[in-house]
């Protein structure tokens, strides 16, 4: 999971300043890629990763675990397999 980018539309009138939360999830801002799901926040948004997946902090997305590559090839594909 990972919260990102904040964001509030705000407005200044004779009561003050007010602001509300942009649903990034629901205004197509957000993209967590297949196998996520966006779950808005106050403020921002977190991508819930399904398991086996991880957050790409660089491609700002869910991304499959090579868990072969993360465990040893014995550990976790045992035969050699993918």
């Amino acid at each position: 999971m990972r919260n990102l980018p904040i964001y509030f539309l705000c407005k200044i009138d004779l009561l003050g300043k007010q602001c509300e939360d942009v649903d990034e999830c629901a205004d197509g801002r957000a993209s967590c890629g297949e196998g996520g799901q966006c779950r808005n926040e106050p403020g921002g948004f977190r991508c819930l990763c399904a398991a086996g997946m991880e957050y790409d902090e660089a491609a700002r997305r869910c991304a499959d675990v090579d868990e072969c590559a993360t465990m040893g090839e014995e550990e976790a594909c045992p035969g050699g397999g993918r």
